[in-house]
């Protein structure tokens, strides 16, 4: 029955984020033996490929040629599952979302190209701003790695419309400082660092800014600076 089947489905997810990857991928291999409709293959799919790029990340220290086995097993699912998506019958958010894990996929296994058309799909998708702003700073930083500076400097240009109507994604305004931080824009990142401090100081995200901007200090020249923001980044008191 459809609703057996995706609470299977959602128990592969559960196994795959409990590092419990050959249990995902039995539950999964038995999924596929059913008739499954299109949008149940497509997560079936999609989450082959996460298992195999998880399980290849979570096996750190084992010989090289082991990850990559690993890394490559899903590939193919995963072109799958972008083959699925025009056939299934997706709501407006179950697209949206279905967009941005496939835009993922994509991201992690370094396939720029495809990462940036679907987290675009997203984006025009016009949804929650929060998921706009994720697609479009992940669009952003897939064409960052493409090379594609002034496709990237154009989106984050749109990021910062979407930004300064008063959402405060903490998240998202630090990797809008990176983007700006890998195409050299020092004062523009240094302003989305500091966004990002002065909404979350104490938290993971407020660290990371804080070593970007003693980067930016770094590539300013003021070493004194940031030898002291470093100090407090270590004693976790930015300010």
């Amino acid at each position: 029955e459809p609703g057996n089947r995706n609470a299977r489905i959602f128990l592969a997810e559960m196994l795959t984020r409990e590092n419990r990857y050959e249990e995902s991928v039995d539950t999964l291999k038995l999924l596929l033996k059913e008739n499954l409709k299109a949008r149940e293959k497509f997560w079936v799919y999609l989450l082959f490929a996460d298992n195999g790029h998880l399980k290849a990340k979570y096996r750190q220290g084992v010989p090289g040629s082991e990850i990559n086995k690993d890394f490559s097993e899903g590939s193919e699912e995963m072109d799958k599952a972008s083959a699925l998506l025009r056939k299934a019958n997706f709501s407006r958010e179950e697209k949206l979302m279905a967009y941005i894990r496939l835009g993922d996929a994509y991201l992690r296994r370094c396939r720029f190209e495809e990462a940036e058309k679907y987290f675009l799909k997203a984006y025009n998708l016009k949804g929650h701003p929060y998921y706009r702003a994720f697609a479009l700073i992940h669009a952003a930083n897939s064409m960052h790695n493409q090379g594609a500076m002034s496709r990237a400097k154009k989106a984050a240009g749109q990021l910062e419309k979407i930004l300064k109507k008063g959402d405060k994604y903490t998240d998202i305004m630090c990797l809008l400082g990176q983007i700006y931080y890998g195409i050299n824009e020092y004062e523009k990142a240094r302003y989305w660092f500091n966004r990002t401090l002065e909404l979350s100081p104490y938290t993971p995200i407020g660290l990371e800014a804080g070593i970007y901007l003693a980067w930016i200090d770094i590539q300013s020249g003021d070493r004194k600076s940031a030898s002291i923001r470093l100090q407090k980044v270590l004693d976790n008191i930015i300010v």
